[in-house]
């Protein structure tokens, strides 16, 4: 499956980030049914900034168990990958 295809395919709990086929899995769908586009657009970017600022916070109290230990490599790139580029860099600069 290309991004392309999960684009064309969208599920309404989830944003697909094309250009590096990344996917965001929203703590709560957002409903289309019903909806203006300018209504669910909005429910989308309201969604989307919730769910990023979840995920940011639990980044950053993943990342503080490094700070008060000798780093373990193999349980950072865990975390690493774990988190979307933006929320590991941000969440690694948050003291």
């Amino acid at each position: 499956m290309n991004c392309y295809t999960l684009f064309t395919s969208l599920q309404f709990n989830y944003i697909v980030v094309v250009a590096v086929c990344l996917q965001v899995h929203f703590f709560s769908p957002v409903p289309i049914k019903d909806r203006k586009i300018n209504e669910w657009l909005a429910n989308v970017e309201h969604e989307m900034r919730l769910t990023l600022a979840k995920m940011l916070a639990q980044a950053v109290r993943d990342i503080a168990e490094f700070r008060s230990m000798t780093l373990d490599q193999q349980a950072f790139m865990l975390w690493v990958d774990k988190y979307q580029a933006q929320l590991v860099v941000l969440a690694s600069q948050i003291r």
